[in-house]
């Protein structure tokens, strides 16, 4: 199985669906999956980042993606490298209690994927990504 750094205890993962496959014309499908997640508000981490002002921190966001990825195919995997993160909103997690996350996995080889994710409430977009990963 593997290991969840945030899930429980950051955030919670309300539901994880598939949203859609896209079958594309070289053979290969892509998986779009949609997470609505809630995040716990009173965590420490907050504490320091920042007191009286909490944010959700960057590399927490990436660490959730990582997390429901790890979630959708049931192995842990490594972020090998990123082409493309742009934090473009401030998630606060009080003014934004749930959010929803979408990832769109392709396999690429044996042990090897690529994916783009974005976390977005509603029309407010918070992080897009796009990177590859390998399994554990």
């Amino acid at each position: 199985m593997f290991r969840s750094v945030l899930k429980d205890s950051f955030y919670t993962i309300l539901s994880l669906i598939p949203a859609e496959n896209k079958n594309a014309t070289m053979g290969f499908d892509t998986q779009v999956y949609t997470a609505r997640i809630k995040l716990n508000e009173l965590h420490p981490v907050y504490m320091g980042h920042f007191p009286g002002n909490p944010v959700v921190p960057g590399v927490c966001q990436i660490q959730m993606l990582m997390e429901i990825f790890s979630e959708i195919i049931h192995k842990e995997v490594s972020l090998v490298n990123s082409d493309n993160i742009k934090f473009l909103n401030i998630i606060v997690p009080e003014k934004y209690p749930v959010l929803e996350i979408k990832i769109s996995v392709k396999k690429q080889g044996a042990e090897g994927w690529d994916v783009a994710g974005t976390i977005s409430k509603d029309d407010l977009l918070f992080l897009k990504f796009k990177g590859y990963f390998l399994e554990k």
